[in-house]
């Protein structure tokens, strides 16, 4: 869903108006107008940003005529939303509340645009460490075996087991390993030699030649 309309209104018109804006007010209506329409209702559950745009006034009046101001907020618009892209590109942008105001700063007149962007996905923040994207590995073990998990705990402590072998049997990801067939051997490998009559060292017995 693009935030931008396709045409301004003032150019739907072949008597396109070219005078240049003189008066701040047509600039904020303008403005007003043209946002109000591309705005979606918020849900208050779902993560939002804001950002805001500045213009000199003065660089503004006698400088531009409805269109070229009308497509200069559009511009805006669409720079916020890719910038919010870039840093957060899980979700899907859209403009949900504004406000357009003029405002004195130092003894000039500033037009500011605040616009709320909220995400329609819901997505959560991506978090970045180091400038890139951090992974988030979280391990859910089954609680229900208390026993099996304790026992875990308890291998893990004696160092029976490493931590990464003791993750991969919580998350129940692991079949057979090595050490429980050593141990399997090593409850067979006793009995089979005590049943075996022929296990062991054997006697030699040394025989003297006969005369």
């Amino acid at each position: 869903m693009s935030i931008l309309p396709e045409k301004p209104e003032s150019l739907m018109d072949d008597k396109r108006n070219t005078k240049k804006v003189t008066d701040p007010s047509v600039l904020i209506t303008i403005a007003n107008r043209m946002v109000n329409k591309v705005v979606v209702e918020e849900d208050k559950a779902h993560r939002s940003k804001e950002m805001i745009a500045r213009w000199r006034v003065v660089n503004l009046l006698s400088a531009v005529d409805e269109a070229t101001w009308h497509n200069m907020i559009s511009a805006a618009l669409d720079g916020q939303r890719k910038t919010l892209l870039n840093i957060q590109p899980n979700g899907d942008w859209q403009p949900c509340e504004f406000e357009v105001e003029i405002r004195e700063d130092n003894g000039e007149a500033i037009l500011l645009l605040g616009v709320r962007w909220t995400d329609e996905r819901g997505e959560e923040d991506v978090q970045y460490h180091n400038g890139a994207p951090a992974v988030n590995v979280s391990v859910k073990a089954d609680t229900t075996n208390n026993e099996a998990t304790l026992a875990l705990l308890k291998m893990l402590a004696a160092g029976q087991l490493s931590a990464n072998e003791a993750i991969a049997k919580l998350e129940g990801s692991i079949n057979k390993t090595e050490d429980e067939d050593i141990e399997i051997k090593a409850a067979i490998e006793p009995t089979a030699k005590k049943n075996n009559p022929r296990s062991g060292k054997r006697k030699l017995v040394r025989k003297t030649p006969t005369a």
